[in-house]
């Protein structure tokens, strides 16, 4: 059997921001910590998604947005958002789902970048 050391807490937090294109997050449902983030990351990107979801009595009985949010270097061209059909539960009151984007990556090239 083989030992695995543990590392410490500090050990285990980024100190110097990784070189990404665009960040996909989930649990991001309040709009006024989306904001937080947007302010922290805008060092680094330029185009942002977030408090995206379908409000309505059958998506999520106009209560919670999805929770998800991006964060890209590139121009966000076309955004899509397509809720899921099947809940149960609490999860009724969240307008769980993916969304879905086109990215302008330049020189004539697209991207598409899906988050759920």
């Amino acid at each position: 059997m083989e030992v695995v050391d543990q590392i410490t807490k500090s050990e285990s937090v980024i100190s110097s921001f990784p070189k990404m294109d665009f960040i996909c997050l989930q649990e991001v449902s309040d709009r006024f910590f989306a904001l937080a983030l947007i302010s922290m990351l805008r060092k680094h990107y330029s185009y942002f998604i977030f408090d995206i979801g379908v409000n309505s009595l059958k998506t999520n009985l106009y209560l919670a947005n999805s929770g998800l949010m991006i964060a890209s270097k590139y121009p966000i061209v076309k955004v899509k958002f397509k809720p899921f059909s099947k809940k149960k539960g609490w999860q009724r009151a969240v307008s769980y789902g993916v969304v879905i984007c086109k990215l302008d990556l330049g020189d004539n090239n697209v991207g598409i970048l899906a988050n759920l």
